[in-house]
């Protein structure tokens, strides 16, 4: 894959990514800028990141201590508690999810998420 397709790659993640965020913010909240949601997305990815660096190697608690630091981010990035931040979560995961195969049908391979583990 060449630098151009890595750069596109990139930036339909983050797109896709910071929808997901977008519409689990307005659904659980009501309101939502895309400036929060971008930001969020490249943040939720670096705090995911560095967190499964330190924590990864840690068999299954590794993956819940990640999971809890991204949830932590997201909570930190939107008001309501973590269970609030669960909910933006859990709903920016299925609209990414959702996005991603809406993708692959139109001819994208893979675009995956920025900042939406596994997505």
């Amino acid at each position: 894959m060449g630098l151009y397709n890595s750069v596109i790659k990139l930036i339909v993640g983050l797109v896709v990514g910071t929808l997901g965020i977008h519409v689990g913010a307005l659904v659980i909240l009501g309101e939502s800028t895309l400036a929060t949601a971008a930001s969020t997305a490249v943040g939720g990815a670096v705090v995911w990141f560095l967190a499964s660096h330190f924590f990864g190697w840690l068999p299954l608690l590794g993956l819940i201590l990640t999971f809890i630091v991204w949830l932590g981010f997201i909570n930190g990035q939107y008001p309501g508690g973590l269970e609030t931040a669960a909910k933006i979560a859990g709903i920016a995961w299925a609209a990414s999810i959702a996005a991603d195969q809406l993708l692959k049908i139109l001819g994208f391979r893979n675009p995956d998420a920025v900042g939406i583990p596994e997505a």
